[in-house]
């Protein structure tokens, strides 16, 4: 049994067990950070580990098992601009789950906050103080950064202001003004020239509209705009930083006054009115003159609006018989003729041709019959004669992708690159396996039939010619070996394979080889499994009051079957009373025991060797083993807590390096530990194509399946190898069986 100093060893006794994590614990494992959800154990230094534990359990400590709440680092990328604050600062190790985190913005002077860098906050936040929650889908390190920038690129300039007043005094008069403009009043608005070659504002339907490029945004009202009354909005704007204002639009407001009297007419205002505190602004963007019966003259002294037109539907400037004599009403197409589908794609290979170069030299360099090497010299020729190399009029397309600029003009147009993607295409070309023809030889049986027992309790009985016991009578001292080939002809059906004695009964003694079938669904599983019952002559108690036990003096009788653990099932005890402590130990070996199956036959079905029931025509070699040597009571006692589940440990293929951690088995042949009883089955296709015979589907026909030889017997010797089974003198021995079995 493995061992340890204890000197070494420092009190951490486990002061908390069997508690349950769940994802919103937020731990995870220290060695790797992955999460950790299930049962773990907490130590006297406040160590958390996963696994159950017992309290008062003092073990090493496994690193790969401790356990930590996982923190969350934040890294501020500061800038050369401004700081950016931690609210709390963070701790040491980093923020827990749920924590909240607020985030200032401080920028030096000259700069102002422009936004948040961090993939925990939504894009483009401009706000200089923002917080947010830890959360468990952040990662473990989160980086958080800012822009700031320069006050003076955000200056804007006089030009700008006065442009944008400008657009904001157009957009007044048309979106405020409360009547739709007349055809009369639009022609009263707009630019013509006269006789004189002179620019002047109104003209008639026959004039000729003219539109200046300097009329976009120039306001230019003879008397408001001379007067400095728009000029000094744009000033007061501009000085104020109003433009950037959400309340710049506000500031405007749209009028119309009149009709009054004003050099002997009358005429309507048309106002824009500016207000910013104290600073109030009249412009007056244009005139209407009024006759005395209320009808509109016309504009005068306006704003420059030539730009405004109005299309006309029910005019016609064309006369369409002038026009016939004019123009040429026969239309002809004039596209060049067009390529077929077939066309493109003789054009495309004659182009290739033309462009892929002549491909290099290679060489057979390992003499495996492939060209795959080049050569220095041929590689830099091939290179210089491409594209990518010179940019010369007989230059061909670049062969390898290390030959180009990964951001050149040529990225992605080599013939490796086109190589790759015709590689998609052609999978059912490029992946055809060679069919190898299989010289392997044929089996030969060595024999010319088989023994077939049909009926139940059919059997071959085994007795010494000389009337002495048999060799295997003294089985609980020297254990034994059974080997049988077997083809079951049913999926159904339980059958005794060999048996010496009743096992199970209320003299427990001598042991049976057995196979039992289960369904569940439509599926039929079939397992064997060896029962053994021990006798040992040691007294381990004297209490003769307690019939579980065995009193002092008389033999104690056990019960051993080859069950083992599995992934999430551990192996049962059969033989044995307690788990280790002092008390239970003194108690020693249970002589109430029996087959684990027996006593849960839902449970433990697959806890035993499996035997495939999908070929009836198979052939399958049993090797029961029954070793005394093992030392179970240790498996059991020392182990099973941690090993339980560990099938190679209970069939002696573990050897453990310490009690309580797995990290130190190590795998052999023969571990002296696990299960005294062990079962093995190897199909005889599985048993031939390992021995480089070729299998013909894997199956024999029932009618021509003739019993193969036994297997090789081990070396002669005098006594068995030291831990190891000893082989018995029958190994195609018949059993009982039922009608299910053939052997």
């Amino acid at each position: 049994m493995p061992t340890h100093d204890s000197s070494q060893l420092t009190e951490n006794p486990i002061v908390d067990a069997n508690i349950l994590a769940t994802a919103s614990d937020n731990l995870v494992y220290k060695k790797n950070g992955s999460y950790f959800e299930g049962r773990y154990h907490i130590h006297e230094d406040g160590t958390m580990m996963a696994g159950v534990g017992q309290v008062g359990v003092d073990h090493e400590i496994d690193e790969d098992k401790i356990l930590i709440v996982k923190k969350y680092l934040i890294e501020i990328i500061q800038s050369e601009n401004g700081t950016i604050v931690l609210d709390p600062p963070q701790p040491t190790g980093g923020y827990s789950l749920n924590d909240t985190v607020n985030l200032t913005a401080i920028p030096n002077d000259g700069y102002v906050f422009g936004e948040w860098q961090a993939p925990i906050l939504p894009e483009s936040i401009s706000s200089p103080t923002v917080f947010f929650i830890i959360e468990s889908t952040f990662l473990s390190d989160i980086e958080i950064g800012g822009s700031f920038i320069n006050e003076t690129e955000l200056q804007i300039t006089e030009l700008e202001v006065r442009e944008r007043v400008a657009d904001y005094f157009y957009k007044l008069w048309f979106d405020e003004n409360p009547f739709e403009l007349t055809e009369e009043q639009i022609l009263s608005i707009q630019t013509t020239i006269d006789d004189q070659g002179k620019k002047v504002s109104g003209r008639t339907e026959q004039d000729q509209l003219v539109f200046y490029k300097k009329d976009r945004n120039t306001l230019e009202n003879t008397i408001d705009f001379q007067q400095g009354v728009f000029e000094n909005i744009v000033q007061n704007v501009y000085l104020n930083n109003l433009l950037s204002s959400d309340s710049f639009e506000s500031l405007f407001s749209f009028h119309i006054s009149g009709p009054v009297s004003e050099e002997n007419i009358n005429v309507k205002n048309y106002i824009i009115k500016y207000t910013y505190g104290a600073n109030v602004y009249n412009v007056n963007v244009a005139k209407e003159v009024i006759a005395s019966s209320g009808e509109s003259k016309g504009f005068i002294n306006i704003v420059n609006l030539s730009q405004i037109t109005k299309p006309k539907f029910d005019t016609t400037k064309i006369d369409p018989e002038k026009a016939k004599k004019i123009l040429d009403t026969d239309i002809f197409e004039l596209l060049p003729n067009q390529l077929t589908r077939q066309d493109e794609i003789d054009k495309f290979f004659i182009d290739f041709n033309s462009l892929v170069g002549n491909p290099p030299e290679f060489t057979d360099s390992d003499e495996d019959g492939i060209l795959e090497h080049i050569t220095m010299e041929e590689y830099n020729l091939d290179e210089q004669s491409r594209v990518s190399y010179q940019d010369q009029f007989n230059a061909y397309i670049t062969r390898l992708n290390e030959q180009v600029d990964p951001a050149g003009i040529n990225s992605g147009k080599t013939l490796e690159t086109m190589r790759n993607t015709l590689n998609q295409y052609l999978g059912d070309v490029d992946h055809i396996t060679q069919i190898i023809g299989d010289d392997r030889p044929e089996y030969k049986n060595k024999l010319n039939g088989f023994l077939k027992i049909r009926k139940p309790n059919q059997a071959i009985i085994l007795r010494n010619p000389t009337g002495d016991a048999l060799e295997f009578e003294n089985y609980h001292d020297t254990g034994f070996t059974i080997t049988m080939w077997v083809r079951f002809i049913g999926k159904a059906g339980r059958g005794t394979l060999f048996n010496y004695g009743n096992p199970t009964n209320e003299e427990k003694f001598g042991f049976r080889l057995e196979t039992i079938t289960k369904k569940i669904g439509t599926s039929h599983y079939r397992m064997v499994r060896l029962v053994v019952a021990d006798i040992d002559e040691t007294d381990t108690i004297s209490d003769t009051s307690n019939t579980n036990y065995t009193a002092e003096g008389l033999p104690i009788t056990r019960i051993f079957d080859s069950h083992f653990g599995i992934p999430g099932q551990t192996r049962s005890n059969t033989a044995y009373v307690g788990n280790g402590s002092d008390t239970q130990e003194i108690l020693g070996w249970w002589t109430g025991g029996a087959p684990v199956y027996d006593v849960s036959p839902d449970n433990t079905f697959f806890n035993h060797t499996q035997i495939p029931t999908d070929d009836l025509n198979e052939w399958f070699f049993i090797c029961a083993t029954y070793n005394p040597n093992v030392d179970e009571y240790s498996s059991i006692r020392d182990f099973r807590e941690n090993r339980g589940g560990n099938t190679l440990f209970w069939q002696n293929h573990i050897m453990p390096g310490h009690e309580s951690v797995t990290s130190n088995d190590t795998t052999v042949p023969y571990s002296g530990y696990g299960a005294k009883c062990k079962v093995e089955v190897i199909s005889r296709s599985e048993l031939l194509r390992a021995r480089g015979y070729k299998v013909e589907n894997g199956t024999l026909n029932a009618s021509d399946v003739i019993l193969p030889p036994p297997p090789p017997s081990p070396p002669p010797s005098d006594e068995p190898p030291t831990g190891s089974p000893p082989i018995a003198d029958f190994d195609t021995t018949a059993p009982i069986v039922d009608s299910t079995f053939i052997i």
